[in-house]
């Protein structure tokens, strides 16, 4: 057992390490994989001028809405299924830290204004994926503008209307990746707000 009542930096990052609690890890945990947002448009007699403006027979966003919600189903299955994993992971290094270095030691790593620890680690990963959604939502708020914007110079177009139209579903395909990446964020908060949540109601000897 150690003598060191408190632990340091380095035993939070082996502790981060162990249980892969590093947001880096979780979010590439998350987002590696999920069905791409995309729309092979270019060229194509489907998504011509005709169609997708002056007819609107074909609205892309029907297409990239679809993806949208197939990706973000699969990111709601991951983290339902990743959450409690990494739950009984942190509680059952916890139990371990307690068994060698003591109650005292453990306490501390866990929760203390004195050094590095555990749970103030986790808020500082929670508020930055919650600020991260907030900005996300920000930028998806001036995605849509700006495909409104690319769709009336498309509609009005007398030269370049391809290129034009081309604009305006690009723009769509930016918002709808940009509502996944504000999910990813969102759903990583939630995360770590759960993880906290549940160690904050429990003694090191109980978690």
């Amino acid at each position: 057992m150690k003598h060191n009542t408190y632990p340091d930096e380095n035993d939070l990052n082996n502790l981060i390490t162990a249980v892969k609690l590093e947001i880096t890890l979780l979010t590439n945990a998350l987002s590696e994989g999920l069905p791409p947002i995309t729309l092979s448009y270019r060229g194509k007699e489907e998504y011509n001028h005709k169609n997708v403006i002056k007819t609107q027979q074909v609205n892309p966003a029907d297409q990239l809405n679809s993806q949208y919600q197939q990706a973000k189903h699969t990111l709601n299955y991951r983290m339902a299924r990743l959450t409690p994993h990494i739950i009984r992971d942190t509680k059952a290094k916890l139990k371990e830290i307690f068994s060698n270095e003591g109650p005292s030691f453990t306490t501390h790593l866990l929760e203390s204004d004195r050094n590095p620890c555990l749970l103030a680690l986790l808020e500082t990963y929670r508020d930055e994926l919650a600020e991260n959604a907030t900005q996300m939502e920000t930028e998806i708020q001036t995605l849509e503008q700006s495909a409104k914007d690319h769709l009336t110079k498309a509609t009005k177009a007398f030269f370049s209307k391809e290129a034009k139209k081309d604009a305006y579903i690009k723009a769509q395909i930016q918002t709808y990746q940009a509502r996944l990446d504000k999910d990813i964020f969102a759903g990583l908060s939630n995360m770590y707000n759960e993880i906290i949540t549940t160690l904050e109601a429990k003694k090191p000897h109980e978690v």
